[in-house]
């Protein structure tokens, strides 16, 4: 989520667009979150919640975003992670960068009062995460295409945009390759605070190890507020909200961001 969320500084730093669209040549933009994940529960083969191991995850994830022209924005993120099952009192832990993400977001032109760009992402795995059949481990190396459409109209007189991707991974590990669609939406308002509602859809293409089929459907909301020249706080929740061979996940984020 990392990636539709940090890219949407631009409306919080100023009144121009930003988001799906193209960061300005030369700029940077930097957003540190950091998150902290708890589980309980998960949903099983056929999408019914179950009882599991406890779960916790902390993770901070830097993401940088440099406008190298006019159209194509480069991007980056890293993430250390440590997180911690507990099974039946018996802690199983791991800690260290877990995973590395470079790409780029080349826009495409307008359409329909639609900026439309393509994504392309390549993420490196350095941590097996989690108690899930359908995680990456260590060494995988996976490979994202991604179609990426904003639009920006006010809403009953207030400024707001959206933000949609659809995506397809490829993965050279065991784990599925994937298809996703997310969509935020953008509110602003104060002219320095932003409200975004995120929708986060990810499909595996194929069954995992275990013979199950992983989809996830999450929710978020985050309140972005700018505090001092272009040096904004966010604060925000996402749970997932229905799935199948996947935690129950509930995750608290805040985070720091920047844009010079």
């Amino acid at each position: 989520m990392a990636l539709l969320v940090s890219v949407i500084w631009g409306m919080v730093a100023s009144d121009a667009t930003a988001g799906g669209w193209p960061q300005a040549q030369g700029h940077w933009q930097v957003i540190v979150p950091i998150t902290s994940t708890q589980a309980n529960a998960r949903y099983g083969i056929s999408g019914n919640k179950q009882s599991a191991s406890s779960y916790k995850k902390w993770e901070v994830a830097p993401y940088v975003e440099f406008g190298l022209s006019k159209n194509l924005t480069l991007i980056n993120e890293m993430a250390w992670t440590r997180d911690d099952t507990n099974y039946r009192g018996d802690h199983f832990t791991s800690e260290g960068m877990s995973r590395l993400k470079l790409g780029a977001r080349l826009c495409l032109g307008d359409w329909q009062e639609t900026t439309f760009s393509l994504q392309p992402l390549a993420t490196i795995h350095g941590t097996t995460s989690g108690d899930n059949p359908s995680s990456p481990h260590s060494g995988d190396v996976d490979g994202e295409m991604a179609i990426v459409m904003a639009r920006s109209a006010p809403v009953l007189g207030i400024e707001a945009f959206s933000v949609q991707e659809v995506g397809y991974t490829k993965s050279t590990g065991n784990a599925p390759d994937l298809v996703r669609a997310d969509v935020t939406l953008g509110l602003k308002p104060y002219q320095d605070t932003m409200l975004l509602i995120k929708s986060m859809n990810t499909t595996a293409l194929s069954v995992n190890a275990s013979g199950g089929l992983y989809q996830s459907t999450k929710l978020g909301l985050s309140l972005v507020q700018n505090i001092a020249g272009n040096i904004a706080l966010e604060a925000g929740y996402e749970t997932v909200i229905t799935g199948r061979e996947t935690l129950n996940e509930k995750t608290w984020r805040v985070g720091l961001w920047l844009q010079f």
